[in-house]
């Protein structure tokens, strides 16, 4: 099943066809009815270059990844939140929701597509993943491979760090051991250092050295939710 299909599938979507006899400048596939390109995309849009030497039309399923489309009764663009789409739903994630689907994605075959700023377009560089033992999530800032069952050590770290310190529980705005920041980038404070446990602190910073810069690290970070 292409890409542009198993999204659009599941939401509605409007766009006005012309009689043409082309390529769709996003999915390649060969369509006799298209949406003009100019109706749709901008000379400012990110991936212009990207588009504009296939083709001048779109098929209606590429133009849903793009352009103003039907959400659980709304309008809205696809660039705007993070979603799942699976041969049987098409799920909205907020961000808090983000880390479960990661561990418990849905059977194959699904898009996976995660923003962290809800304005560059994600769906038209994704691809359908075929395995919910190893898959990719497309994200606005690149792409994580992920492995479920290899991660669990690597989540067990950086959930610990961003553990609420449960002597500062009672307090209003609770702090964690580090932020996620620190978690991406290290920590050079000593005092959150040796209240996290000095060996144990510089232990799992060694572990997580390889992670950083990553993908993947990034996407667990983002999809982080305060632990105690």
């Amino acid at each position: 099943m292409r890409l542009s299909e198993l999204i659009a599938k599941h939401i509605k979507y409007d766009f006005p066809l012309a009689e043409c006899s082309v390529q769709c400048a996003v999915c390649r596939k060969k369509i006799v009815q298209g949406v003009p390109k100019k109706k749709i995309i901008k000379s400012s849009f990110t991936d212009y270059e990207y588009l504009k030497h296939i083709s001048d039309y779109l098929c209606p399923q590429c133009c849903a990844l793009i352009g103003q489309v039907t959400v659980n009764g709304k309008k809205t663009w696809l660039r705007n939140f993070s979603f799942i789409a699976s041969d049987s739903e098409f799920k909205v994630l907020k961000r808090e929701n983000i880390l479960k689907n990661i561990l418990n994605p849905p059977d194959p075959p699904f898009v996976f597509c995660v923003t962290y700023t809800n304005k560059k377009q994600v769906a038209i560089k994704a691809s359908v993943q075929f395995s919910s033992e190893i898959f990719t999530v497309h994200t606005d800032k690149g792409s994580a491979e992920v492995r479920p069952a290899a991660i669990k050590e690597l989540l067990k770290v950086i959930t610990g760090w961003y553990t609420v310190v449960p002597e500062k529980s009672h307090l209003k705005i609770k702090p964690t051991y580090f932020t996620k920041q620190e978690i991406k980038s290290g920590s050079d404070n000593m005092h959150k250092i040796k209240q996290y446990g000095v060996e144990k602190y510089w232990k799992e910073n060694v572990f997580l050295e390889k992670y950083r810069n990553t993908g993947l690290l990034n996407l667990l970070v983002f999809s982080l939710n305060v632990q105690g």
